[in-house]
């Protein structure tokens, strides 16, 4: 076998911006602040790609990047669940996937650890067959894995779970796919679940500071119940030129003008999509609250859902979030992570050091410094260049991309311009409303 260098591989997922991005900044961590060689596979979500490659396009050119080959999903129903759907993807990558490593180690770069995105288990298998220790990183926060931990194990049972931070959810509270007890979903998430616990260790996009329960809840799973070691590396903060544009900086103006603590922000993340009818009520309901609010809105909707929260509703909640005793007390605690999360990321905090001590650069200590390398793909054939590690980019303000202001022509979809005429005009002076594909 070859000498292993240091060269990390990491496959984030098919399509989700969400997850691309923290994929990307840890991928500058290991290269910037840890000088090791890293190649990003990206898999083919079966579009364009245009978001991802505007992302990716912006990276310096020592960080490799490979695009597998589009897979063919005509075989599923238009309706299957989007995660399964990505998974799916994944799945049916991996032999792709089984190709580009070969051709890694043909080369000399056979990567030392391989990193994936928590949607994408099923690649540890293909890691093994290499002997390639491979990590999960969880983008998501790390209460939702101490849940992930019990999903294979507590599904169907009547009894509530007890998440850290005294949070109870009860069998009433899960989504109705994960309550039949045949369902697709079901089986989906238990499979996922169990096929993470086989991982070398998972690295978490959170830090100590903000979830000292969950952590602390998992390394109890870690001694007793032998789950992967868990290493929090948060929070990863999007950097570098590829956040600059006139239109996130409009954003950040107007951002700049408002009281401090005032504004709410409003997402559900690349993946998630609301009915018509619940993004027009969401967006009756910030109205009615009377509070400024910056949006990202999807111009895509989902059609037919049940379950629509109605804007009297959330109207309070946002109002008792703005105004209210507790809302005055979750300010004071963001404010308080705010510092923590400055804490965890300093040279001796506990994220740098998660990463720098432990994690995947545990198989690297003893490997010698590889040479830095490009790998240029065109067509099946793939070329390794050498090339000299260029300098950390400068770290930039995060923006926001593709925004404009509150009106009828920031919507791609007739029927979403309608929201407008709920919408006061004179109120727009609260309102930021980013637009996204």
């Amino acid at each position: 076998m070859k000498e292993v260098t240091y060269h990390i591989a990491l496959l984030p997922p098919p399509g989700f911006i969400g997850h691309l991005i923290p994929f990307i900044e840890l991928t500058k961590k290991l290269v910037f602040q840890h000088n090791f060689s890293v190649t990003l596979i990206i898999p083919h979500d079966g579009s364009s790609m245009k978001p991802q490659k505007s992302l990716l396009q912006a990276l310096p050119p020592t960080i490799n990047q490979i695009f597998l080959p589009p897979v063919s999903t005509n075989d599923l129903p238009d309706n299957l669940n989007v995660e399964i759907l990505l998974t799916t993807r994944v799945i049916r990558s991996l032999p792709a996937l089984r190709q580009t490593l070969s051709s890694l180690t043909e080369s000399g770069s056979r990567p030392t650890a391989l990193v994936v995105d928590l949607f994408a288990p099923y690649a540890i298998d293909v890691a093994k067959e290499f002997e390639i220790p491979a990590y999960i990183f969880y983008v998501i926060a790390a209460n939702e894995l101490s849940l992930a931990m019990d999903v294979p194990y507590k599904l169907g049972e009547s009894d509530p779970i007890q998440l850290p931070g005294s949070i109870v959810l009860n069998p009433d509270d899960y989504p109705d796919s994960l309550k039949e007890a045949n369902s697709e979903v079901r089986e989906w998430a238990m499979n996922l679940c169990k096929k993470q616990l086989l991982a070398e260790g998972i690295i978490v996009n959170s830090f100590l500071e903000l979830e000292s329960e969950a952590f602390k809840d998992l390394l109890e799973r870690r001694r007793h119940q032998g789950i992967p070691p868990i290493y929090p590396v948060g929070p990863l903060i999007r950097t570098g030129s590829e956040n600059e544009s006139g239109q996130g900086s409009e954003c950040l103006k107007w951002l700049d003008q408002q009281p401090p603590k005032s504004v709410i922000f409003v997402s559900f993340g690349s993946g998630g999509t609301l009915s018509m009818e619940q993004f027009t009520e969401l967006a009756l309901a910030l109205e009615m609250s009377q509070q400024r609010f910056v949006w990202v809105a999807a111009t895509r909707v989902k059609e037919n859902e049940n379950g629509i929260v109605e804007r009297g509703h959330i109207s309070e909640l946002v109002k008792g979030l703005m105004e209210g005793e507790e809302g005055i007390s979750l300010r004071k605690r963001m404010n308080d992570v705010k510092n923590g999360a400055a804490k965890a990321l300093s040279e001796e905090g506990s994220s740098t050091q998660a990463l720098a001590q432990e994690a995947i650069l545990v198989h690297c200590r003893a490997a010698p410094k590889p040479p830095r390398q490009a790998i240029v793909s065109s067509g099946r054939s793939q070329t390794i260049v050498t090339s000299t590690p260029a300098p950390p980019p400068a770290v930039k303000t995060t923006n926001v991309m593709s925004l404009s202001p509150l009106n009828p022509a920031a919507f791609a979809s007739p029927r979403q311009s309608q929201l407008q005429h709920h919408l006061s005009p004179a109120a727009n002076h609260r309102h930021y409303v980013v637009i996204s594909s």
